[in-house]
């Protein structure tokens, strides 16, 4: 019988199998992905605020202002992991 790994677990071991600077290269990665996220919410939020749909673009620019703090929070942890 094949085991079956989720990607999280096949990230997850090979993030922490590798040295430092393949862990900082994954942690840059994640941060660009996190800001072309936060620039997609963005962009479909702001033409819906003040209209019908104001409800759902003040829902999701609370997605971009939590998508901005996990950047932040990446950038720390890069920040740290340098140390």
């Amino acid at each position: 019988m094949s085991e079956h790994r989720s990607g999280a677990e096949e990230r997850s071991s090979r993030v922490t199998g590798d040295p430092s600077p393949s862990l900082l290269a994954e942690l840059s990665s994640l941060t660009t992905a996190l800001d072309e996220l936060t620039s997609r919410v963005a962009a479909i939020a702001e033409p819906l605020a003040g209209t019908e749909d104001d409800l759902l673009a003040s829902d999701l620019f609370e997605v971009e202002r939590s998508l901005r703090e996990a950047v932040r929070r990446l950038a720390h942890a890069r920040a740290t992991r340098r140390d």
